[in-house]
């Protein structure tokens, strides 16, 4: 199955289509369905220094809603089981605040992933800030079905030049990524199997639950500057990428802590933004692709550099538009055919085995500056699918610095202080 235009990006709406139902994309359809066993809203946190009100962090968000569409919206199902997005005007993005100290936000994220959304109330994301005089941390959360960890970014940016006075260029509504890819058309059943797109590693499918009650366990770390320098350097003169590095320090570390992983097949899963080859813009909207590779423990001690460029090799998002098509033509012939909040997640629970979810953002694309407020720190995406052995190492470089955060209901005791270890010992070698 081909997308309409192969060779070019999908046309964009423009604003007039602002208030239009919208039909969701077979990914958003997913996306809904998966909540219904566990949430699967996406988040950021932005630690923010510098002098701000709460009055001042309310307008700004208002602002950004103003701006991004997908942020006045909820989904309602009809009598044919479609699902829509309505935009809701006049719901303003919810806002929590919590008075304390901005650095220690740790309990208040955990709280923000496990707490559901109602997602047939507009609109579908809220925040959490921690407010100091002068600094504040903020959590930001989307729904998956209308944003990806690139939009949260985009918005939190927009957000810092609402509050430092600079102007915040209004969009047009996005769909998703299936939406833009598949215009009026759905692949053939000789184009798509009906089954997950990414393959079994092991031979018994993932085990999901609500985990209702449970919070999730969180770890970050900060690499220093001269590390991070370092392995930037690093990575180029080894030919190899810091997203290569960071996923082969990931698995070594996670087999060093875990007896279990240590001779187990570990596949690793690694998100990316597609906006690029969708020629879609800074828009709130959920356009994110991805890849996996299957890493076998190895039969004798491995070549840090040497495993690295070969995930640099084999951890490939799609580089056209039809390789793209390929990629989620399973599940828009799956969605085709409205399956059962459990049909979808069997189709989810497909790629048995351990795994490893790397979400890496890297080099925050924008200057961490805006007037008198700094972006000093972005942390996550976070985003936990519910099924039981999830792990997801999430990664964002900004001034300088590498940031890490490991989160898991069964998380890996130490994991990023040993991938820290392994990483300096790699640059040093």
């Amino acid at each position: 199955m081909r997308p309409a235009q192969p060779n070019s990006p999908p046309r964009r709406p423009v604003l007039n289509d602002i208030v239009k139902p919208r039909l969701l994309g077979s990914d958003q359809m997913f996306w809904w369905l998966i909540d219904q066993n566990h949430p699967v809203h996406v988040t950021l946190v932005a630690e923010v220094a510098g002098p701000t009100t709460v009055d001042g962090w309310r307008a700004a968000l208002d602002e950004i809603q103003r701006c991004h569409p997908n942020l006045s919206g909820k989904i309602s199902r009809d009598e044919d089981a479609n699902l829509w997005f309505h935009h809701v005007a006049g719901a303003p993005i919810p806002l929590r605040v919590v008075e304390g100290n901005a650095a220690a936000w740790d309990s208040e994220l955990a709280r923000e992933m496990t707490t559901r959304m109602d997602l047939g109330q507009a609109p579908l994301a809220r925040a959490t800030l921690i407010h100091q005089a002068n600094r504040s941390t903020l959590i930001l959360a989307m729904h998956h079905s209308i944003a990806d960890a690139k939009s949260i970014l985009f918005a939190i940016r927009d957000a810092l030049r609402a509050l430092s006075g600079q102007p915040v260029e209004k969009l047009p509504p996005t769909p998703s990524l299936t939406s833009l890819l598949f215009r009026g058309s759905t692949p053939g059943d000789g184009d798509a199997i009906d089954a997950s797109p990414l393959q079994t590693v092991s031979g018994e499918p993932d085990i999901f639950r609500s985990f209702d009650g449970e919070t999730p366990g969180i770890s970050r770390r900060t690499l220093p500057p001269a590390l991070t320098s370092a392995l930037r350097h690093r990575c180029r003169s080894e030919k190899t990428t810091v997203h290569g590095a960071l996923v082969t320090a990931a698995v070594v570390a996670a087999r060093q802590v875990f007896i279990k992983l240590r001779q187990a097949s570990i596949a690793v899963i690694s998100p990316s933004d597609m906006r690029a080859l969708l020629g879609a813009g800074e828009d709130v909207a959920p356009l994110a692709g991805g890849a996996t590779m299957t890493m076998e423990p190895p039969t004798q001690p491995a070549d840090f550099w040497q495993t690295a460029r070969l995930v640099r090799r084999d951890l490939v998002p799609p580089k056209t538009l039809e390789e793209l098509s390929r990629s989620f033509g399973p599940m828009e012939h799956f969605m085709s055919k409205h399956p059962s909040s459990r049909e979808a997640i069997a189709f989810l629970a497909n790629l048995g085995g351990p795994k490893i979810s790397v979400n890496n953002l890297g080099a925050i694309p924008f200057e961490a500056r805006f007037g008198a407020l700094t972006l000093e720190a972005i942390w996550g995406p976070c985003i936990l699918l519910g099924y039981e052995g999830e792990r997801l190492i999430s990664a964002a470089t900004i001034n300088g610095s590498l940031h890490l955060m490991h989160t898991s209901y069964e998380p890996l005791p130490s994991v990023l202080e040993v991938m820290e270890q392994h990483l300096t010992a790699a640059c040093a070698s």
